[in-house]
């Protein structure tokens, strides 16, 4: 009975265990379903979403739907999208993005050009541009704000250290004598005042001091006579004799030990008038040696000041000023900064160097600084008040231009011209063409002035091709006349031209025409030749220019023409051909002046002939062929050269 209830009750468990699996597996499998069909609604959602974004089938719905999902974007995107393609404006060589064409191709180089797309390019004013934010930090853009100031400027000059004129003494006698003893007997001893120098014997001074002694006992006598006229006389005899010894330098003390004594001495001791430095000496042994009255024995100066020379060009004088002061550095003491400040300036100006002299004085309490010492001397004056300064890192340099690119914010851009100043620590004075809180580029600014010149250049190229007409619908007031290809078909059209503009005038004489003709066939084999590298002949080619160039100056009635012509008869008759450099210099001038011959007139050539520019050196020449052959290169780049214009 147990055995059958343990069997049964085994079985019923199984049955419910089994259930139970069943029950699990099933809820398992409703989750898996649940989570499968949120994955496949998650993925068409996003599939719906990607190709209402994208709507390559161009359904107006799903336009509208994208519209009102993206609605900045539909506002300030451009369409550029025409029959399902984006459109191109024009196409551009990689290496010279200044050479465009309408159409596919090979740039000057062999290279294929590139398509530059409307969606690429913005709207934008004549002069600002746009720069992604991305790109402005990958190029390391850095701005500054332009503030006003007084400008400083750094001049620094050499000078030399010169001992105080006002401090220099000479030491010498005023009556002859034989120098008996010497008590300073070297340069560069230190004395001070009231030291003994040297004793000297002079027959004057002993029977001064003897004359001296006889009045002193004339006086003694004569005090004691009752007469006092004598008495005066006595005493007006010492006082002479006295004054006397006082003029040959005999000192009070000197004197007064001549009257306790009462005996004359043989030599006098000369004493040094004041404290300094032994810079000269007359003899090298001065003992025995014979001094005349008046020869300078010592030199002693004072060196507790010196004095500093130095030259400054003349157009820096405005800005110096009696007792500015300056820094003084001396290269025997390096990092030690000496302080002085200037003293007069010398009265006359060097006409070689066109530098006047300045003097200033500086201290020299330690004694460490010596006459002779060079000397690097640096002013700092205030050149200018309240100026408008920019950094020197802001400002391009461009030929006569001087260009700064103002931050306009939100990625825009704008180079603009400025009138600059005076220069001085590391700024720049604006006089004209920036106000103070403007925002200026100071790194990476060539980038975008270079970006600016590129776009401009491209933009006027595009209205050349395009007959330089802002409106291509006719109105009245417009004339026909000119032939233009077309940017977007290729296909030869006429259009129009404002009646303001100035047009070219017209040249269709037969005569003039055959005259300019020959020019040409005169000016092709230079061309040639130094396309080639080669000046062989070239002396007889230029003068056969130069002379086609007059006749045919004498040939043509209209002033211009003709002033024109004799431009270039001077060119090529002043050709000079030393060698290869020299040639292609001259060229230059050579065919800017055929170049300006042919861009002012509009000349009916039977022949059509191709105006070429070369990127590199910014000049034009003109050839008979297609093949860009360029002779300001030659042979180290032939094909650099983009076609600007055409003749005939």
């Amino acid at each position: 009975m147990t055995r059958e209830n343990s069997e049964i009750g085994g079985a019923v468990a199984g049955g419910e265990s089994r259930a139970a699996s069943r029950h699990l597996i099933s809820g398992n499998a409703g989750k898996a379903t649940t989570t499968i069909a949120g994955v496949v609604v998650f993925l068409l959602g996003i599939g719906l979403t990607l190709f209402i974004m994208v709507n390559p089938m161009d359904i107006g719905v799903f336009e509208k739907l994208k519209n009102m999902l993206l609605p900045s974007e539909a506002k300030t995107t451009p369409s550029p999208v025409k029959g399902g393609e984006r459109e191109v404006l024009y196409w551009y060589a990689p290496m010279d993005p200044t050479y465009i064409m309408d159409k596919p191709g090979k740039s000057p180089m062999g290279m294929d050009l590139i398509p530059k797309y409307a969606d690429e390019v913005e709207e934008e004013s004549d002069s600002a541009i746009r720069i992604d934010p991305a790109t402005v930090q990958n190029i390391g853009v850095m701005t500054a704000t332009v503030n006003r100031g007084d400008l400083k400027v750094e001049i620094r000059t050499v000078g030399t250290l010169d001992y105080n004129e006002r401090n220099i003494f000479w030491v010498n006698t005023k009556y002859d004598g034989w120098i008996e003893k010497v008590y300073v007997n070297y340069i560069g001893d230190r004395v001070r005042e009231g030291m003994p120098l040297f004793e000297i014997y002079s027959p004057d001074l002993v029977s001064t001091q003897e004359e001296y002694l006889s009045a002193l006992t004339y006086r003694e006598k004569m005090a004691g006579s009752g007469f006092p006229d004598a008495q005066a006389r006595a005493e007006n005899l010492l006082a002479a004799s006295r004054s006397r010894l006082r003029y040959w330098d005999i000192t009070d003390e000197q004197i007064a030990r001549l009257e306790k004594n009462g005996q004359t001495t043989k030599t006098l001791t000369v004493m040094s008038p004041v404290d300094g430095i032994v810079v000269q000496k007359m003899d090298q042994a001065l003992e025995g040696m014979y001094a005349k009255a008046g020869m300078n024995l010592y030199k002693v100066a004072d060196l507790s000041t010196l004095w500093v020379h130095v030259d400054i060009y003349e157009f820096q004088l405005p800005w110096i000023k009696k007792g500015q002061q300056a820094r003084i550095e001396i290269s025997y003491y390096p990092g030690e900064v000496f302080v002085g400040k200037v003293l007069f300036f010398y009265p006359y100006l060097d006409e070689t160097t066109r530098t006047i002299r300045v003097c200033l004085e500086i201290p020299n309490t330690d004694d460490k600084l010596r006459p002779e010492m060079f000397a690097t001397v640096t002013f700092s004056p205030v050149a200018a008040k309240d100026a408008v300064l920019v950094p020197e890192m802001a400002v391009l340099h461009s030929g006569e231009r001087d260009v700064v690119v103002i931050d306009l914010g939100g990625g825009r851009f704008e180079p603009r011209d400025v009138r600059l100043g005076l220069q001085g620590n590391g700024q720049y004075q604006v006089l004209e063409g920036l106000e103070s809180g403007e925002r200026i580029v100071t790194s990476a600014q060539f980038l975008i002035d270079s970006e600016s010149n590129l776009r401009e250049a491209i933009n006027k190229m595009l209205m050349a091709k395009k007959g330089a007409a802002p409106a291509e619908t006719l109105s009245p007031g417009m004339e026909h006349g000119s032939e233009t290809k077309d940017m977007e078909h290729g296909s030869e059209t006429k259009t129009m031209k404002h009646a303001g503009h100035e047009m070219k005038p017209v040249v269709e004489d037969t005569g003039t025409i055959e005259a300019l003709e020959k020019v040409l066939r005169a000016y092709f084999p230079i061309w040639k030749a130094l396309a080639n590298d080669s000046i062989d002949g070239l002396d007889a080619k230029a003068k056969e220019l130069a002379e086609t160039a007059d006749t045919a100056a004498g040939m043509v009635t209209e002033e211009v023409l003709a002033t024109q012509l004799e431009t270039l008869k001077k060119a090529a008759s002043e050709m000079r051909i030393d060698d290869l450099t020299t040639a292609r210099e001259s060229m230059k001038s050579l065919s800017r002046a055929l170049v300006a011959i042919f861009e002012s007139h509009d000349v009916k050539m039977p022949n059509r002939y191709t105006i070429i520019e070369c990127p590199m050196v910014k000049e034009r020449w003109i050839q008979d062929t297609e093949q860009v052959n360029n002779p300001f290169m030659g042979s180290s780049m032939p094909l650099c050269g983009v076609k600007v214009g055409e003749i005939g």
